[in-house]
């Protein structure tokens, strides 16, 4: 280095604390330290050696922690600490103080290529490590950008990152799979996903990878959640794509597996399921057992031909529906007032606006609404279960009203509502069945059948059950699912 680059150097440079420097391993590529660079580097300094400047940096995290760490010179600094000295000559990469969330994969290489070109060089095995580190930070990132950082071929980072590479291009096309198992059109997923359309439709032409690659790892003998879990896809995806071109009974026979064997079809008119099936949505207030929507497509939308049928569900809550069309090889737009954020596959409508145009001509309804104000306190403070009674009401006949229009002729609505004696408010026995059952025959639909889905009796309690029993009083356990028929 000339006099103008050393007198250049000296400027950049503080004196600053040991001890106010941490290791920060996202940050950092040595898994350890090397006492012995450490004791000869003591040595050299009681010796009367200058080494130069550690490169710093300092850093603030999203929560407002502020640090300084090391980018290089770990081993100068341990040396300096073992011979009791308690500043260090320290340059920072930036003046500024930069944000980890969006500078980390720069910090990462910036690291990793200062300390693969002097002194205690990284090992064969720290440069591995710090590539896949910065692989799985960034999918992005190309294999050439990791081998220069590190001084190696473009091969041997490929070697080290390649199950990163092919599990992150399987996560990307899963969403886009998914939306594209619901019918959803390349716009729609477009939107979704934030890509452009032309984007979606290079990813899609890749599909056939994510299926070749789920299938040979299920043909291997991998269980479903052990390929998800490998993948990092939805275990509900993995189901789909297991369940690809099966037929319905097949669909019910491998789904059903272990505790869930009673999951369908049911033979009778009243389907109890004690439990609902963790696969089948998330756990939210008020969800039913997506074993009943699986039932209901497999007797009102039935697969005929090549053409899938198209589910609504405009109030979808947790998700249920819509993880069983996934298992049911069947279409799905599903809506909410206040969709889960982890629901990439439910868009927020108010269905108090009606049906939004591409649910037009579906060939299926399913309605799972707020039983009035069972629950209420559970619900968005949006929800129509806030409102008094006959709100609910005017409602619930403004649902069958849009439901005529909206689904095909031929096509269905299943609705589950549940009768139960309204002590706090009203002081009478609501029979919210029979209620909806008028208004929707006086849409010019045809009740077509009526199903008991019981809640089970672990929903109540004993002290529920004693106190009860003393006032004389049944408890609520009964709930229906009527279908309706538009002819």
């Amino acid at each position: 280095m000339d006099r103008e680059g050393r007198e250049e150097m000296k400027r950049n440079t503080s004196i600053i604390p040991i001890k106010e420097i941490v290791k920060d391993s996202d940050i950092y590529p040595r898994i350890h330290e090397s006492p012995k660079t450490i004791e000869a580097y003591a040595e050299a300094l009681e010796a009367g050696a200058i080494f130069p400047p550690i490169l710093v940096q300092r850093i603030k995290t999203n929560d407002g922690k502020a640090y300084t760490t090391f980018l290089d010179g770990i081993h100068r600094a341990r040396a300096y600490e073992q011979i009791k000295r308690k500043e260090i000559e320290a340059q920072y990469w930036k003046d500024e103080v930069l944000e980890k969330e969006k500078w980390l994969t720069q910090l990462q290489l910036e690291s990793a290529k200062r300390n693969s070109i002097h002194g205690d060089r990284l090992s064969r095995s720290d440069k591995e490590n710090q590539a896949r580190k910065v692989c799985e930070r960034n999918p992005d990132i190309t294999e050439q950008e990791i081998a220069d950082a590190l001084g190696v071929s473009q091969k041997t980072v490929s070697n080290w990152v390649s199950d990163i590479k092919l599990r992150q291009k399987a996560e990307r096309q899963a969403i886009i799979y998914k939306l594209n198992l619901l019918g959803w059109t390349q716009e729609e997923i477009a939107e979704v996903v934030g890509l452009a359309r032309s984007t979606v439709a290079e990813r899609m032409s890749d599909l056939p990878e994510l299926l070749k690659l789920t299938s040979s790892l299920l043909d291997r003998g991998e269980s479903v959640e052990k390929v998800a879990e490998k993948l990092k896809i939805e275990l509900i995806l993995a189901w789909a794509i297991l369940l690809d071109g099966k037929d319905d009974l097949e669909r019910f026979k491998l789904f059903g597996v272990g505790e869930y064997q009673n999951i369908a079809p049911q033979p009778y008119n009243v389907w109890n399921f004690m439990r609902r099936d963790p696969r089948l949505g998330l756990k939210v207030p008020g969800n039913i057992p997506g074993q009943i929507a699986m039932n209901v497509l497999y007797y009102y939308a039935n697969q005929e031909g090549k053409e899938r049928k198209l589910v609504v569900d405009p109030m979808a809550g947790g998700g249920s529906t819509v993880d069983a069309c996934l298992v049911m090889g069947r279409k799905c737009r599903a809506y909410d007032i206040n969709p889960p954020k982890e629901r990439d596959d439910i868009l927020k409508h108010d269905i108090r606006e009606g049906f939004p145009r591409e649910a037009k001509g579906c060939d299926l309804i399913f309605l799972d609404p707020p039983y009035w104000r069972l629950q209420r306190e559970f619900y968005t403070k949006e929800s129509v279960s806030a409102n008094p009674v006959d709100e609910w009401r005017r409602f619930m006949k403004k649902v069958a009203i849009d439901s005529y229009a909206t689904v095909k002729n031929g096509g269905y609505v299943a609705l589950v509502i549940e009768a139960f004696l309204d002590e706090l408010v009203t002081g009478k026995f609501l029979d919210l069945p029979f209620e909806c059952a008028t208004w929707f025959k006086n849409t010019g639909f045809e009740e077509v059948q009526r199903i008991g889905v019981p809640m089970p009796s672990e929903i109540k309690s004993d002290l529920d059950v004693v106190r009860y029993q003393k006032k004389k009083v049944m408890l609520d356990l009964n709930r229906d699912l009527l279908i309706f028929k538009k002819e």
